[in-house]
């Protein structure tokens, strides 16, 4: 979106998503129309490489995903709906307590309970879990 002066200005609409779900949209930029899209689900995670030579100042550079999170992404999420097998009795009454609106004066972030899962995953999932693309080192803690 543009500002009256053609300044790229903040997104009138970001309420798209609530931050304690898994986001269901996100902005994806458009560099035919220099404007951002409204996308379903989540956005993969990446990073972007700097615009380099007579485009450096015009563009917004380029989109390296990276697969290994965003693989890891989605077998934390399988295993979150499959209520999170292998984990001990003391992890799921802690999952539980993190995820309690009633209990938690301040609750957490999607992103911040999705960072902890997926911790959890490396550390206590069954290895069938991890197996496949995934490079697995055993966590050591």
């Amino acid at each position: 979106m543009e500002g009256r002066d053609g300044s790229l200005c903040c997104l009138s609409d970001s309420s798209h998503t609530a931050p304690y779900e898994e986001p269901k949209e996100h902005w994806n930029y458009n560099p035919n129309t220099q404007g951002f899209d409204r996308v379903t689900g989540r956005r993969s995670a990446g990073y972007v490489v700097a615009g380099q030579g007579g485009n450096q100042y015009n563009g917004l550079g380029d989109w390296r995903p990276i697969p290994l999170v965003n693989e890891i992404r989605t077998r934390v999420k399988a295993w979150r709906e499959n209520n999170y097998p292998g984990i001990t009795g003391v992890t799921r009454k802690l999952i539980g307590h993190w995820r309690a609106k009633d209990i938690c004066r301040f609750p957490f972030f999607f992103c911040q309970i999705d960072a902890m899962e997926t911790i959890i995953w490396l550390a206590e999932a069954p290895e069938a879990e991890k197996t496949g693309k995934i490079p697995h080192q055993p966590l050591r803690l």
